[in-house]
Formats: structure tokens, C-alpha cells, sequence
């Protein structure tokens, strides 16, 4: 619980913003309030994670990597050490040219944060979300501070990417494409984002939205492999499918079924199936459904990969961040959007407060003190061996 109370900290600012936004807003006072308490919420989102210590653990790689970034390396996708690993251009130049001014991993976290910002801010405004707080507190909730912390490469890619679905709106493919060719330099998984231009606008008719969320809820608790189903409808038999079996066993994990998970993800569902005509009105809204749609057939659907279903599903959870926020304005009566924000703020708080256990996830800020690079890999070590 004590690792947990700077996020919770934090995450009551966010509420406490967004409660007075939304006043504000409801009544038609005030713009220049509402003016201040947005800025203030991303000056808030901005000093919390521009400024971290060395939280969590992709830190340890990142800070070596940039420590010994070289120009001659933007093209090297591999290196002889690490073949397996992809190194993208985009980051290794990103790395390289910061460190024409600093070779402090702190200061690259400030220009990715930066950069991360603005492109998150940009999309919000793009996708007429005027409740900046109470999206960074949705962003703070689902799978947001592990995606800062732990994921320099991918949240650049992400981000980018965000900035390209007004173009599937506007039909504009050049310039689609264009974005994600940028997001790919910054980390691979950004391949999965090429074709969806051809169906996030989509408009699926509800009945079948519903039955693919349940099918793939299904598929999880079903416990069956996706990769033997694949095998067995594939044919493949003899040393191939036997190698392939015995990987895939190695390598599962078992699926462990969250109650306040599953009936988060399976309420958004349901209301998102009540109220699907009065929201996919709006054409913008049919891309965040769709991209749901992706984000839980990852999470589900390669679920007995864990590290592979998580970091899948985290390229579409940006559907998440906006998607309560429109099911929120599709409701009719004020008194029930007040009602379901403050029951899902108490939400928002159960889930941050559950969420940091560990040593490694605790916060500091360098501007207030934060521990050294020696100190908290001492409390890295530990805790991995706590974890043995």
C-alpha cells in the first residue's frame, strides 16, 4: 500500500480537475478556469513522469543503450551481441541526437516525455475530449504509468500512431501510411498498425460487436492454444508440429481471470452494446470501438502468452483511454453521469491502490530527491531475488 500512495496522490488531482472541469463546463462558466485546470492537469501528467527517478526496470537497458548510442548505429537493426533484439533507427537517432546535449538517461526521459505530451495532448484535442484531466486519469488507471515506465520505444510508437487515425476518418491514406511508417522507426510492433486502415471505420452491427468480445472471452477461459488450434487446422504434424507444440507449452502461462478485471472489460462491453447506435453516430467513435475490439482479441486470444498478449493488446489500449469518456457524454440525464463518474473514479482508486507491490515501483521525482542509479539497482536486485 505505501508504494502506492504517490499514485493515488496523483490520481486524486487528476479527479479533483476533472470534477471541476466538468462543473464548470455543465454551467458554461468560467473558460478561463477551465482553461487553467487543463493546463494544470498536463503540467501535473508532465512533472510526474518527465521528472521520475529510476522507476521500475527497462531503465537498467535503456540507460546502458543510451550511455553508448553512436551515430553509425542508426542502421544497424541488430548487433552481434544481441541479434535477436531490434534496435529501431528512429529511437537510436532520437538517443543519439540527445546525446549531443546530455548522456543523463534522465534527460532522455524528459525530451520522450516531451515529445509523448504533445502528441497525447494533440490526439485528445483531435478527438474532442475537452476533460483533458479526467482522460489522463483514465490514462493513469489502464496501463498508462507502465507504458511511461517501462516502455520508451513503444509509447513513442503508440503515440505516434494515435496522431494518425484522423487520416482513416478523412480517407487520406498518404498520410496514414506516412505516420505509421514514422511510429514503425521507433519500435516493430507497429507493423500490426499498416492494415487497419482498411477496417477501423468499419461500422460493425452491435449484435456482432457483442458476439466477437464474448467469443474471445470464451476462447480464454476455454484454455485452448491458439497456436495448436493453428497447428491442428494447418495439418502440420511430424518433428514441425512437434517442435512447434513443445515451444508453445514451454513458453505458456496460465490464464489467471481477474473478477474486478473481467467485469470491467465485459461492463464496457455491455454498455457499449446498449448504447451502441447513440455512439457510433459520431464516425470517430467507430474507430475507438473497432480498436477495442483488437485490444481485447489480443488480450484474450494470445492470452496464454502473457508478455505477448499484454504488450499486443497495449497498441490498441488507447481505444480505452477516450472510449468511458464518450459513453459518459452518450448519456442522456446529468445526474447519471454524475452518479457513474464518481462510482467509476472509486473504480480508478481501487485499481491504482492494488497495482504497485513492489519495491521497484517506487516513485521518486528528481526534483524533489530522488535515490541514485546505484541505490535503486540495489533495490532491483533484491527484489528480483525475493522473486526467486
Amino acid at each position: 500500500m505505501t508504494y502506492s500512495l504517490p499514485y493515488i496522490f496523483v490520481l486524486l488531482v487528476f479527479a479533483i480537475l476533472s470534477t471541476i472541469y466538468a462543473q464548470r463546463q455543465e454551467n458554461k462558466e468560467d473558460a478561463l478556469l477551465c482553461s487553467c485546470v487543463t493546463t494544470g492537469s498536463i503540467i501535473v501528467f508532465f512533472v510526474f513522469f518527465a521528472f521520475r527517478g529510476y522507476v521500475y526496470s527497462d531503465w537498467l537497458s535503456y540507460s546502458e543503450s543510451f550511455k553508448n548510442a553512436a551515430w553509425e548505429d542508426v542502421f544497424n537493426i541488430t548487433n552481434e551481441k544481441s541479434t535477436a533484439v531490434i534496435h529501431e533507427p528512429g529511437f537510436t537517432a532520437l538517443m543519439c541526437f540527445c546525446s549531443l546535449f546530455s548522456r543523463e538517461y534522465s534527460f532522455l526521459v524528459f525530451v520522450v516525455t516531451t515529445i509523448d505530451t504533445i502528441l497525447f495532448i494533440r490526439f485528445l484535442k483531435r478527438w474532442h475530449v475537452d476533460n483533458i484531466p479526467f482522460a489522463l486519469m483514465l490514462f493513469f488507471t489502464f496501463e498508462g504509468v507502465g507504458l511511461m515506465f517501462n516502455a520508451l520505444r513503444n509509447q513513442l510508437a503508440i503515440f505516434i500512431f494515435m496522431n494518425a487515425l484522423e487520416y482513416v476518418e478523412q480517407k487520406k491514406p498518404l498520410k496514414y501510411f506516412s505516420i505509421c511508417f514514422i511510429s514503425l522507426c521507433f519500435h516493430s510492433s507497429a507493423i500490426f498498425y499498416f492494415p487497419l486502415y482498411f477496417f477501423l471505420n468499419r461500422k460493425l452491427n452491435k449484435w456482432l460487436f457483442l458476439a466477437l468480445i464474448l467469443g474471445f472471452f470464451a476462447f480464454y477461459i476455454s484454455q485452448i492454444s491458439i497456436v495448436l488450434a493453428i497447428i491442428k487446422i494447418m495439418g502440420v504434424e511430424g518433428a514441425l508440429g512437434e517442435k512447434a507444440e513443445f515451444y508453445t507449452e514451454s513458453l505458456t502461462t496460465a490464464r489467471a481471470l481477474s473478477p474486478t478485471g473481467t467485469f470491467e472489460k465485459l461492463g464496457l462491453t455491455l454498455l457499449i452494446f446498449l448504447y451502441y447506435e447513440k455512439l457510433t453516430k459520431d464516425k470517430t467513435n467507430v474507430i475507438l470501438v473497432n480498436s477495442l475490439i483488437l485490444c481485447y482479441f489480443f488480450y484474450y486470444v494470445f492470452g496464454e502468452f502473457r508478455e505477448l498478449s499484454s504488450r499486443l493488446s497495449l497498441l490498441f489500449e488507447y481505444s480505452y483511454w477516450v472510449i468511458w469518456i464518450k459513453m459518459i457524454d452518450v448519456l442522456a440525464i446529468q445526474n447519471n453521469k454524475r452518479l457513474f463518474g464518481g462510482i467509476f473514479f472509486l473504480y480508478c482508486l481501487y485499481v491504482t491502490a492494488l497495482a504497485y507491490k513492489t519495491p521497484i515501483q517506487e516513485y521518486d521525482n528528481l526534483l524533489f530527491g530522488a535515490k541514485s542509479q546505484s541505490e535503486r539497482m540495489k533495490i532491483y536486485n533484491k527484489t528480483v531475488e525475493d522473486e526467486k
